[in-house]
């Protein structure tokens, strides 16, 4: 049984259960990754060094985020851009891979696209709302 719970939310909410499931499915995609993270790199599972496991915690957590982001098409406030979003996309990929220099390259691009996203959210609110 695949996406039962999409199926009776289409009903439910009265849309296609096929969009339901495919907005469910991106919704779902860190749940589906995390486990190769730990299989890949076992600072995951905190085995390793204390900077290591660091690294590679904040790696995973900004690269699902970004990855997501990009998918969804919403990081801080909607991506207006498809290169935005592939960016996104790319980064999340970039700093999914088990690697010291993908890590900080993808962590450097995604602090850079959460700065202009900030500073874009900055300037049509005139400030952040907490």
């Amino acid at each position: 049984p695949v996406a039962v719970a999409a199926y009776a939310a289409a009903g439910i909410a009265g849309v296609s259960y096929s969009r339901i499931g495919w907005l469910a499915f991106k919704i779902g995609l860190a749940g589906f990754i995390i486990p190769y993270l730990f299989i890949y790199d076992p600072a995951m599972l905190l085995i390793g060094t204390v900077p290591q496991i660091i690294l590679v915690v904040v790696a995973a957590v900004t690269g699902i985020t970004a990855l997501v982001g990009g998918i969804q098409g919403w990081f801080l406030i909607p991506l207006r851009s498809k290169l935005l979003r592939i960016a996104l996309i790319v980064c999340g990929l970039v700093l999914i891979y088990p690697s010291t220099l993908t890590n900080i390259v993808g962590l450097g691009l995604a602090a850079l696209i959460f700065a202009m996203q900030y500073l874009e959210l900055k300037k049509e609110k005139g400030g952040i709302a907490a």
